[in-house]
Formats: structure tokens, sequence, C-alpha cells
């Protein structure tokens, strides 16, 4: 799958609040929510999906900044969640077929339980992340595009972790994985997507290490 050439957008700051709505994406297939919760992280020595950085574990608190924005919210888990957090949640393990290709499994495993959806990929390494910064890419999604995400304005990569993959460009990772893919980043890299220049670039930092979440906040 080839690259696509990166143009950068940015998105006006949406003021009307009161009028904020779904309606505005009517043309466009359903959004879902899909936490990545994944599992134990060597460089942090836990779950990150279980730490808290704001008063609950951080898979609780990205799907309710997720609820906002999406119909439904699914989480993708391939440990143990407290149950307390999951009441009224669909929560899926990586299928066999897909193992052993990160972030990618949960996805291709969301798809095939919820066909013909579009996803609103978050993972729970972006504590800094608020519902702002997820109102971006949300207000910028497009029946012209594959999917919408953010781009890094250092590293000049897109962000696969915090994308808004629609429906028609989903139907494609199934092959994309056949084919030996394994990176969402790289497919994301050969989709039609519009690239957001984030206003709040500190919402990207991925916090990876016991000294990130010490840090965080401070």
């Amino acid at each position: 799958m080839k690259s696509n050439p990166v143009c950068i957008f940015t998105v006006p700051l949406y003021r009307e609040k009161d009028n904020f709505s779904r309606e505005n994406h009517n043309t466009l297939a359903p959004l879902y929510g899909l936490v990545l919760a994944g599992g134990e992280s060597s460089r942090m020595g836990k779950n990150k999906a279980l730490l808290e950085y704001h008063s609950q574990p951080q898979f609780a608190h990205v799907a309710q900044l997720l609820d906002v924005f999406c119909e439904q919210v699914v989480i993708s888990s391939n440990t143990a969640l407290p149950g307390s957090y999951i009441k009224n949640r669909s929560l899926l393990s990586d299928e066999a077929a897909y193992t052993g290709c990160g972030p990618m499994s949960g996805v291709l495993t969301a798809i095939r339980h919820f066909p013909g959806k579009s996803f609103f990929v978050l993972g729970c390494d972006y504590p800094a992340l608020t519902q702002g910064d997820m109102e971006q890419l949300f207000m910028a999604r497009s029946p012209e595009h594959d999917a919408v995400c953010f781009h890094h304005p250092e590293s000049r990569v897109s962000e696969p972790l915090i994308t808004i993959y629609e429906a028609a460009s989903l139907k494609k990772l199934p092959r994309f994985y056949r084919n030996g893919g394994k990176s969402l980043r790289k497919f994301l890299e050969g989709s039609v997507a519009k690239r957001i220049a984030p206003r709040n670039p500190g919402a990207l930092k991925s916090y990876d290490s016991p000294e990130d979440r010490d840090r965080f906040g401070h």
C-alpha cells in the first residue's frame, strides 16, 4: 500500500456548543468508539489502561470521552478489567486469527463484530487528550476522506491511535492484513486521510513510562 501525499488541514474552533450534534454527519456511516485497552506494557510495568490520571482507570475515562461523539463505545482488551466500569459496554478480546499485529488486532476484531460502522479509535496512552481535541477530528469528518487523524508537528507522522476510520476504509483493512500488513500507521499512510494540525500538540504525547506518569499534570 503506497503512502499518499501529506496535506495538513487546520480546523476552526467550533464555538456553537449548544448545536453540537451527530446530525452534522448524517451522510456518513454510524460512528462507534473503540477503546484500545490492550494489556501489560513492558515499559510502564503495568497495564496503562488501568492507570488513574482522572480519578478513574484510563480506559473508563477514554470511553467517557468517546461517548460524546459515538453511538456506542466498544472496549478492546486482552486482560480482565474492573467490572464496575464496563457495565453496558461491549467488551472484545482479540480474535486468534488476528494475533501478533498490536493495536490493529483490536480494530480487526471490532469490525468483524460491527461491520459497516465507522470507528473513532483511541488508545489509553494519551491522558492529556481532551474532549476539545477530539472535537477537532469529529468536526473534520467528510465523505471524501477515508480517515481523520492528527499529524505530529515535530515528528511529521500521523497518529493512528487517535483517529476516526470511516467504514469504507475499514473494509480494506482485512485485505491489508492478509497481504502482510501489521501496522495501523502503515495502513493510515496508505489511506486518503484528512490530517489535522492539532491546536494542542501536547495532547498527542504518549505516556509510556513510570517517569511519564509521574510528570503528568506537572
